[in-house]
C-alpha cells in the first residue's frame, strides 16, 4: 500500500486519504471481529450488502463476502417485493404491517360492538313502544 502517493497529484492524494481513512477505520474495527460482524444482506444477490464500516475491511483486504439470503429472480412477484430491501428494510415493514394491523383491529372492535348495542337498544325501545 503506497499512501504517499506522487507529490502534486490530486488524484493520488485524494486515493491515499482515501486509503489512509479506511486503513484507519479497519484498525478501530479488527478487534470487534472476534465476536460478530455487523452486515445487513440485500435480497437482490449473494454479494449485495447494505454498507457498514465493516465492509471496509475485506474491501480493503480483496476478500469477497457472500450470503444465502437470495430471493429468486425467478420468483417476479417476491422478487419485486423484496430483491432491492435488506433485511433491516424487511423487519420494519413487517413491524410497521403488525402495527397498522393492531390498529385496524383496535379501530374496528369498538365500532363493532358499539353498533351492535345500539342495534340492541334500538330493538329494546321498539318492543318497549308497542307494548306500550
Amino acid at each position: 500500500f503506497d499512501v504517499n502517493g506522487a507529490v502534486g497529484d490530486d488524484s493520488t492524494s485524494s486515493r491515499a486519504a482515501n486509503l489512509r481513512e479506511n486503513l484507519s477505520s479497519c484498525l478501530e474495527i479488527l478487534p470487534k471481529l472476534n465476536v460478530g460482524l455487523d452486515v445487513n444482506c440485500k435480497f437482490g444477490g449473494p454479494t449485495d450488502f447494505e454498507y457498514t464500516r465493516e465492509m471496509d475491511v475485506f474491501d480493503l483486504l480483496g476478500i469477497g463476502l457472500f450470503h444465502g439470503w437470495v430471493v429468486s429472480n425467478q420468483d417476479e412477484k417476491a422478487y419485486k417485493m423484496f430483491g432491492h430491501l435488506s433485511y433491516n428494510q424487511v423487519v420494519e415493514l413487517l413491524i410497521a404491517f403488525e402495527e397498522a394491523q393492531q390498529r385496524i383491529i383496535s379501530a374496528d372492535a369498538p365500532a363493532e360492538d358499539g353498533a351492535a348495542a345500539s342495534k340492541d337498544d334500538d330493538a329494546s325501545a321498539g318492543v318497549a313502544a308497542s307494548s306500550s
